[in-house]
């Protein structure tokens, strides 16, 4: 019972949030980020950092499931 009490707790917040709550800990800046986010395009090319953590992540997703077929095979 306890369990569904903090269950429908969380839902009514989620509900009730609002960007402009104090309590969302979100400075004007980040709200205003938020609302209105920038409309440029990023391509990988731009930024080689980016490019590669995209690829390290690609390969650890590809690395992690190909792990995870191998093992339901035993």
């Amino acid at each position: 019972l306890n369990d569904l009490r903090i269950s429908l707790a969380f839902i009514f917040g989620l509900a009730n949030a609002s960007l402009d709550d104090p309590e969302s800990g979100l400075d004007a800046a980040a709200v205003e980020r938020i609302r209105n986010p920038t409309q440029h395009q990023h391509f990988l090319d731009d930024d080689l950092d980016l490019k590669a953590a995209v690829k390290l992540s690609t390969l650890n997703c590809r690395m992690r499931r190909r792990t995870m077929n191998q093992r339901a095979k035993f």
